[in-house]
């Protein structure tokens, strides 16, 4: 995990969670009066507007990166939507019981402040040793993107090393050259290990554009994950041929062609004065782009900020640049969301195979 996406987050969660907080603990006092007393208090409004704060916290600005480290802190479910969402079910399952509602909302705030304390511990530590945030030129308008080599797209050693830095080289020099930049354009400004994450600072025209192949190669790789899945259910049922398992592989093959040839129509019509070799180069690159996919490679991109239209610097150019970024990132979340869902129905058919034997 890249220190600066931890330390980014942690400065959202404090930012974010304040007015959520409070609200709680407001809620908390209603319903703890109902829980000792017999006269009970309504609640509904302290409900609404709870709801009302959890909708309004920005989740568009967290890249996948930092819903991860929200999900080890297990308050992923209790932000945003997903939290207004939680709470509804919450006091229509439970509204008949004031001492179970209680229980669980209270709950609820203690994940959120200790997410909130350890988020905050993290960024004094990683200020005390030392830690700076990747910086970027100042005359650069620059996006943030987080390229993440793991499972089998994972770097064990020093030639998996050398060959994955010739794809991306690749990949990013292709995207780069749709658009009439050069590769170095892209700086590398941060790297860790784990998983290992390499961050990018590209251009507008440079993210635009890879967040919508990226979304269609996510695409892609879900195809290729269900089909996957599907076969191996198939295999499992005993009633597999040789001829039928050709067959299918077949089929899957001619699918993944015609995704890339949408992938490359799309590409046309979003480019349209790329040059030939650009676009030559670019099929290669593709071609990489979706096997570093398939492998379970990703990338991440740090959604950039809602720009405050009072604000005396308001650029309305600028600020539509960051919301066309913000949508792209959308459609490609939600494809890497299609992803892991899938992986969670594989992991529990494989459960379900154990159980049986």
């Amino acid at each position: 995990m890249e220190v600066s996406e931890v330390t980014r987050l942690a400065q959202w969660f404090t930012d974010n969670s304040s007015e959520v907080r409070s609200d709680y603990q407001e809620l908390i006092k209603v319903l703890d009066h109902n829980a000792r007393q017999t006269q009970k208090l309504p609640f509904s409004e302290h409900v609404a507007q709870l709801s009302r704060s959890l909708i309004n916290m920005p989740t568009k600005e967290l890249s996948l990166l930092q819903y991860r480290v929200l999900e080890s802190l297990h308050v992923d479910s209790f932000i945003g939507k997903k939290g207004s969402d939680w709470v509804y079910h919450l006091v229509r399952d439970t509204s008949f019981d004031p001492s179970t509602l209680l229980e669980k909302i209270q709950s609820t705030l203690n994940y959120l402040e200790d997410a909130e304390r350890l988020l905050r511990d993290f960024s004094s530590v990683a200020s005390e040793i030392g830690f700076k945030e990747p910086v970027v030129e100042e005359d650069e308008a620059s996006y943030i993107v987080n390229v993440i080599f793991k499972d089998d797209a994972s770097i064990r050693n020093v030639v998996e090393w050398k060959d994955t830095a010739k794809d991306w080289d690749l990949i990013i020099g292709s995207v780069a050259g749709l658009v009439d930049e050069k590769p170095e354009e892209v700086k590398v400004i941060g790297a860790s290990n784990g998983s290992i994450v390499l961050t990018l600072a590209a251009t507008y025209s440079v993210v635009k554009l890879l967040a919508m192949i990226s979304k269609n190669v996510a695409s892609i790789a879900n195809d290729y994950l269900d089909f996957r899945i599907k076969l191996h259910a198939l295999e499992q049922s005993k009633f597999m041929t040789a001829t039928m398992k050709k067959e299918l592989i077949k089929q899957e093959e001619s699918l993944r062609k015609e995704s890339k040839e949408q992938v490359l129509k799309e590409v046309k019509e979003a480019v349209p004065n790329a040059a030939p070799e650009a676009l030559t180069k670019f099929d290669k690159g593709l071609d990489n782009f979706i096997d570093f996919g398939e492998k379970g490679g990703g990338v991440d991109f740090v959604s950039p900020p809602e720009l405050d239209e009072n604000h005396e610097d308001y650029d309305p150019d600028m600020a539509q640049q960051f919301e066309d970024v913000r949508n792209l990132i959308i459609e490609y979340q939600s494809e890497v969301q299609r992803a892991k869902l899938l992986t969670d129905q594989s992991d529990e058919s494989d459960s379900d195979e154990q159980v049986e034997e």
